[in-house]
């Protein structure tokens, strides 16, 4: 699923020569926090399109309650998906085949065992939710910048008092 998104921002070679002078572990922090902010957008739209089935199961593992943003391979980006617990989705995405039992000891009969019609969601989410967060992006970028560079001075300045 690796989409990658391109957008411009207004104004964006003044807040770049700022962040230049701000050490590089704090820029991939604050970049993580921008990333993470689009990521709950894409994670809303990935919840809605979720299919619903006959919703027997705990609340903890419905599949809509089980969308995750966490941290990427990358320092500042973010994965947005399912946790194990929601292994199913697979089944549902991809859809299963027809199989047949081998029909051993006592039950010599074969059995078939039925298929899981493909309803493929993801991608789709991904696809309608991009432009959202590109949007909500721009839009937002220096107010998400301003919050994101204070959440990390008062880490430092937390950090500094306890020492």
């Amino acid at each position: 699923m690796g989409n990658q998104i391109k957008f411009e921002i207004l104004g964006i070679k003044e807040v770049q020569k700022m962040l230049a002078d701000i050490p590089k572990e704090f820029t991939d922090k604050i970049q993580f926090d921008l990333n993470k902010a689009a990521g709950k957008i894409v994670q809303k739209e990935l919840q809605q399109s979720v299919p619903v089935g006959n919703n027997d199961k705990s609340s903890k593992n419905k599949a809509e309650n089980n969308t995750i943003v966490t941290k990427s391979e990358s320092k500042s980006g973010v994965y947005v998906g399912l946790n194990k617990r929601a292994w199913y989705i697979k089944l549902i995405e991809r859809g299963t085949k027809v199989r047949q039992t081998k029909g051993r000891g006592k039950y010599r009969k074969k059995a078939n065992r039925g298929t899981i019609n493909r309803k493929p969601f993801i991608e789709s989410a991904y696809d309608r939710a991009a432009p959202k967060a590109v949007k909500y992006l721009s839009d937002n970028y220096l107010k998400l910048l301003n919050k994101a560079i204070r959440k990390q001075v008062r880490k430092v300045i937390n950090a500094t008092k306890k020492k």
